[in-house]
């Protein structure tokens, strides 16, 4: 189960007509696909600030992106996911991936997905000798990815 793996907690409630664009430096972020979900940065001296190295999961839209740096969110219905073992990009990227192969089809506006629903699933992970996830081989596989794309002349 993913719980197994991970925690997760809900995000806050801030209200958009709050929200003072280039007020700060914090990332305001929402639940969407456009921009890493960032919609504005913000004085978040009111708030309260997030972790970054996670996953933020809108439970309305079932929108993932990783969010690498200290931010608020607009909802709370969005969920944040934080790896108990492996916690560097590369392998959050790789769980988003899985994420979204695995549930997107199951969650959507009419039923959302919720902190306690989504601790219960269970997704396919590829693991080590041992039967655990083997987070060295998503690191690498992300890695590898990554290296592709940055030497790419078509791609840059």
């Amino acid at each position: 189960m993913i719980g197994d793996y991970f925690s997760a907690i809900n995000t806050g409630n801030i209200l958009s007509r709050d929200i003072v664009d280039g007020s700060g430096s914090i990332p305001f972020v929402t639940a969407s696909g456009v921009n890493n979900g960032v919609v504005a940065y913000i004085d978040a001296s009111n708030y309260s600030i997030i972790k970054g190295n996670c996953i933020l999961i809108g439970g309305k839209t079932f929108t993932l992106t990783y969010q690498r740096n200290d931010f608020v969110s607009n909802d709370s219905h969005n969920i944040v996911l934080y790896s108990k073992s492996a916690s560097d990009e590369q392998v959050l990227l790789y769980i988003i991936t899985v994420l979204n192969c695995s549930l997107k089809c199951k969650y959507n506006w009419g039923d959302a997905v919720t902190k306690d629903k989504l601790l219960t699933q269970t997704i396919s992970l590829p693991a080590d000798s041992k039967g655990q996830p083997d987070w060295d081989y998503m690191r690498n596989y992300i890695l590898s990815i990554q290296k592709i794309v940055s030497y790419s002349p078509i791609l840059r």
